[in-house]
């Protein structure tokens, strides 16, 4: 240590190797030690010498780098006894430590400008350091307040080999380094500089996903690697609202994510080696499902296998701890589920859980907590029910609808459309010209212009029918429950109108349906099959029929009811004004040929 102290590079190294080793050697003087070799005021004015050739700036960086070394070693063995009187010292000298990083990447950038694997192996070291001391919480508060620090260490993360990482720190430090930074930030500070030292929010995210995907290609698969790196992209997407956010969803980061889990959950490591990158890859399907619009993440985790890999890790749920078993559980159990609700999920959903009804599912999924099994069972059934509501709806969209002002159903076929907003329907010449007077005039505007002006959604056309048909077909189903609800809450609500409303307990519309006996209908007469609806997987002449006749009943009973409320006007959600003249556009008739 005397040696040392005088500015032996030798005995000061050997001090640094010793550590994990020599009790006697955890001491506030070596840490003193350490730091007073990392002075600012130490920090050599021209760093442009000679690889080979001794001077004193020379070893005074040498020196420095090794005591940076020595530090990180020293927050890797300090023990709850010791550890405030070891790392406070180093939290208060971080200020004078971060300028000499800046030193060690700019010299051996150039010193090693010529020899890319030695110029790699110093810097992975120096990300390296920077993870072991910024695992102390106290450390990492003190660095993440440090201007430029976020800026320096996502240049060591874009460095960074894709491949295996240099055999001296046996990870990749950089992104290490940035995960362990990025915990607990929450202003958007951070991630701007991450941007600005990169190039583009896009670039930032390509970087990572095509890291994931590299190490997803290899034949034995670095479960270490895949935590960090599906970690860091968890914590660049944590800023609400910003740029990295949306460019990790819109790249295709839930895809790969997914794909990522079902990887993983189809291999043999060990549960102690799985288990990291399980919970990370959870944890950011979870935090990102709901981002934006949820749509169509939801429908890229189902369409890469998210309910393959939930069944494939289900054996494992009993051993997760509470927060990961939350988060699990919410999955399947709360937000697939509500998103049923749409037509373009129930679409992917249902034939992708048909795939999985076999014995080894059944039984990966009996070997789960009964809560898990109770909700997979749940949203099954309500993935079918659902399913078979849309083929329904499908052929209603398709065959049925209604004259828009005396609300007279009728095929499509004979009715016609106008060719303003190209959306409302009329029976005849009469009714349209009547409808343009009565207020269709100033709605046909508006949808045109809303046409024009509506930003980009994820709530397809589809799947605002379907919504349409869902919440008439529960209304019917809960018509007594949601009558009996109005009658407590708002008791002068006129609830014969209730089918023409959109009042509807949220309740009741996204639970599931109860379970309901199926027929086995494969060994029955054709006739008997497609008069059930078992013929060709589609819907048979007697739910056709049924639909028809619901159809027409709805649709009678809907217009009744609103011709007897007298509140004509109300049901297009527009003021109107009839007084209002002016011609109304031409009327599209469909061709009678069927096309």
């Amino acid at each position: 240590m005397r040696d040392a102290r005088n500015g032996s590079r030798n005995h000061l190294t050997a001090m640094m190797l010793a550590i994990p080793a020599l009790g006697s050697l955890h001491t506030v003087e070596v840490v003193a030690l350490f730091c007073s070799f990392l002075d600012a005021s130490k920090i050599p004015s021209n760093l442009g010498f000679s690889r080979t050739t001794d001077n004193p700036d020379k070893l005074a960086v040498n020196c420095a780098f090794v005591s940076f070394q020595g530090l990180a070693a020293i927050c890797d063995i300090a023990q709850p006894a010791n550890s405030v009187a070891l790392l406070a010292p180093i939290a208060k000298a971080w200020p004078m430590i971060y300028p000499w990083l800046i030193v060690f990447y700019t010299v051996y950038n150039e010193t090693f400008k010529n020899d890319l694997e030695s110029r790699s192996d110093q810097i992975a070291v120096i990300g390296n350091s920077i993870f072991r001391l910024t695992r102390e919480p106290s450390i990492r508060l003190v660095a993440a307040d440090t201007p430029g620090v976020f800026k320096f260490v996502a240049k060591l993360w874009k460095e960074e080999p894709s491949g295996p990482p240099p055999s001296r720190t046996h990870m990749h430090a950089g992104t290490a380094a940035l995960q362990q930074l990025l915990l607990g930030v929450k202003s958007r500070t951070p991630l701007d500089e991450v941007v600005e030292a990169i190039g583009s929010p896009k670039a930032v995210v390509q970087i990572g996903l095509s890291r994931l995907q590299n190490a997803l290609k290899e034949k034995r698969l670095a479960v270490d690697r895949i935590s960090y790196y599906v970690n860091v992209l968890n914590t660049l997407a944590r800023g609400s609202g910003h740029p990295l956010r949306h460019a990790i969803l819109h790249e295709g980061g839930m895809a790969v994510v997914t794909k990522t889990l079902l990887k993983l959950s189809s291999t043999d490591h060990g549960f102690s080696d799985i288990i990291p990158a399980l919970s990370a890859c959870f944890m950011f399907l979870h935090n990102l499902v709901e981002a934006e619009e949820g749509i169509p993440w939801v429908k890229q985790m189902i369409d890469e296998g998210f309910f393959q890999a939930y069944v494939n890790t289900s054996p494992l749920f009993a051993k997760f701890n509470s927060n990961l078993q939350r988060i699990t559980f919410s999955l399947v159990g709360d937000i697939i589920p509500r998103y049923l609700v749409f037509r373009t999920i129930v679409s992917v959903a249902s034939p992708a859980l048909d795939q999985l009804d076999a014995a080894d599912v059944h039984a990966k999924i009996a070997r789960s907590p009964a809560r898990y099994q109770d909700a997979w069972d749940t949203m099954q059934r309500l993935a079918k029910d659902r399913f078979t509501l849309r083929e329904l709806a499908d052929f209603m969209r398709k065959e049925l609808g209604c004259c828009d002002y005396c609300r007279k159903p009728s095929s499509k076929t004979s009715l016609r459309r106008c060719s303003g907003c190209r959306t409302t329907l009329y029976c005849s010449q009469e009714c349209q010209v009547r409808g343009w007077k009565k207020g269709h005039k100033m709605e046909c505007k508006l949808k045109q212009e809303e046409k024009k002006t509506s930003p980009a959604t994820f709530f397809y056309r589809d799947d605002h029918g379907f919504h349409n048909q869902l919440a008439m077909t529960d209304a019917r189903l809960n018509a007594r429950a949601s009558a009996r609800w109005l009658r407590v809450t708002s008791p002068t609500y006129p609830t014969p109108s209730l089918a023409c409303t959109s009042t509807i307990p949220s309740s009741h519309l996204f639970r599931a349906p109860p379970a309901r006996p199926r027929l086995d209908l494969r060994n029955a007469p054709v006739g008997e099959r497609r008069a059930r609806g078992a013929h060709r997987g589609g819907p048979g002449e007697g739910d056709r029929q049924r639909g028809a006749d619901d159809v027409n009943r709805i649709t009678s009973w809907v217009g009744r009811v609103v011709d007897d409320r007298g509140d004509t006007d109300a049901r297009h959600g527009v003021g109107r004004t009839r007084g209002e003249r002016g011609a109304p556009p031409e009327v599209i008739v469909p061709k009678r040929n069927g096309i």
